[in-house]
């Protein structure tokens, strides 16, 4: 999930006042730094003067007050240790989306999703209530000749991970996704069909699948 910050010391609360000033898309090369300089700000006409860098120097710029805020990917009931840092410092806040910017983006760009952020996940006046903002889903995928058996196994490997009891070797390497449940998320962020072995894993773990995911075989 990208969680686009700005500067509450300058009552930023929505995209638009972003305007003009600078501000870090997310890591230069990352998928947060695409979804916001290629796909959601041209739409919404909306033209920051863009700092370009690594997240450790977009996160001292923030700090600094060289720019007025930074694009940054986050696990989405998890608050993000970056953002907390800066928070220790700086008053910051995640932009929120209104319906309407995110339907014309969606117009244009079907396959982007959205996702909200619960409330409380960051401990400020800002998150009492959820924040809407860009879903960008990491996941694994794969030829349909890819052998049913197999892409059932890969799927069950990585939900069963995140179980408690479970080994817990994603967490090890990203803590943000301890206890994630990546079949409900695989439901409500997949805007592509889903191999058949995936399909049938999570149909037998009870998983309410959406019908565009139904792989096109199983028809």
């Amino acid at each position: 999930m990208p969680a686009y910050c700005g500067s509450s010391t300058r009552s930023r609360s929505s995209a638009e006042q972003l305007q003009g000033k600078d501000f870090s898309p997310g890591g230069k090369g990352t998928g947060t730094e695409l979804l916001a300089r290629t796909f959601v700000f041209p739409t919404l006409g909306i033209e920051p003067k863009w700092y370009v860098g690594g997240m450790p120097d977009a996160q001292a710029a923030v700090k600094d007050r060289r720019i007025v805020g930074m694009g940054k990917a986050s696990a989405v009931k998890n608050p993000d240790a970056l953002i907390m840092d800066i928070m220790t410092s700086t008053r910051i806040r995640i932009l929120s989306w209104t319906p309407e910017q995110v339907q014309k983006v969606q117009a244009k760009y079907p396959f982007l999703g959205t996702v909200d952020i619960p409330p409380g996940t960051y401990k400020a006046s800002w998150n009492e209530k959820s924040l809407p903002t860009w879903a960008e889903g990491t996941g694994m995928f794969a030829l349909a000749r890819l052998p049913e058996d197999l892409a059932y196994a890969f799927a069950k490997a990585a939900v069963e991970d995140t179980k408690p009891g479970a080994e817990g070797i994603q967490a090890a390497a990203y803590p943000a996704v301890k206890s994630a449940d990546f079949a409900e998320m695989t439901a409500t962020l997949s805007t592509i069909p889903l191999h058949a072995g995936t399909y049938r894993y999570f149909r037998e773990i009870g998983t309410k699948l959406p019908d565009h995911l139904k792989p096109p075989e199983t028809k």
